[in-house]
């Protein structure tokens, strides 16, 4: 079986590059906002600290103010991106406690017509922002338990 054949059922390797599946039938690349379209196959080459997360539409993906540890006070100024999420749209994001098994916060994001609604538990300060890592990004103080914000159109 050639590499070609190969490729269609595992994402392998091919001459460096690494192919990765895009399953929705649109995605963006975070944190850069390229948007990709399948399923399809799409063949990229990154270094270590260049390889996307994809985020498929109607998801709220969490990331830790602090990049340079792999364990820090998680929910301590989390920023949630907001992708492609589609009126009526609901998620809850748990963030995990680093020292043990419970969570250490909890946020409920809805979007109803062009509104952003979001509940948390979290004692600490957070912030979200909406498609784009180049979009306004909306901090809120810590013990700020309910938000509202406009949805872009």
């Amino acid at each position: 079986m050639s590499i070609e054949a190969l490729h269609e059922h595992w994402p392998l390797h091919l001459k460096g590059i690494p192919r990765v599946r895009t399953h929705a039938a649109h995605t963006t690349a975070v944190p850069r906002s390229a948007a990709a379209f399948g399923p399809r196959w799409v063949r990229e080459q990154h270094g270590f600290h260049t390889l996307p997360l994809l985020a498929r539409p109607d998801s709220v993906i969490p990331l830790a103010a602090d990049d340079q540890h792999p364990v820090s006070a998680w929910a301590d100024g989390v920023e949630l991106r907001v992708h492609a999420f589609a009126d009526g749209a609901e998620r809850t994001v748990v963030i995990p406690r680093t020292d043990g098994p419970d969570e250490t916060a909890r946020f409920h994001v809805r979007r109803t017509g062009d509104h952003l609604h979001v509940t948390t538990d979290s004692p600490h300060p957070w912030q979200l922002r909406i498609d784009s890592p180049n979009a306004t990004l909306h901090a809120r103080p810590a013990g700020t338990s309910e938000t509202d914000l406009p949805y872009p159109a």
